[in-house]
């Protein structure tokens, strides 16, 4: 499979802000009590990760596309449980749609 460039600097930075988000979650694990939000903010760092390092390998084009769609699943699923639906909760949908198209544009 031929990755597009789009698919790997989506991916590079998919790993850096998902390893990020997963040191905040640690820090933030130790001060505060497990809700849904910081369930489905681990679930969307670890989707992060996954995707990131899958995206970088490139070996499946199925695979991608799961994870893609995985990781657009969740962002829609904790903008639609946040308590507060703002901007900034379907701005993250930015990711999943870059990291589809960069699949899109792979062959």
């Amino acid at each position: 499979m031929t990755k597009s460039r789009l698919l790997k600097v989506t991916s590079i930075l998919m790993l850096i802000f998902g390893v990020f988000g997963l040191v905040i979650d640690g820090f933030e694990l130790a001060h505060s009590q497990l809700d849904f939000g910081f369930l489905t903010s681990i679930l969307f760092s670890s989707t992060c990760v996954v995707a990131g390092l899958f995206g970088i390998l490139a070996k499946s084009k199925k695979s991608i596309l799961v994870l893609g769609l995985l990781l657009t699943l969740v962002v829609i699923v904790d903008a639609l449980t946040a308590t507060v639906i703002d901007v900034f909760s379907f701005a993250l949908l930015i990711w999943p749609l870059m990291y589809l198209w960069g699949w899109y544009r792979s062959k």
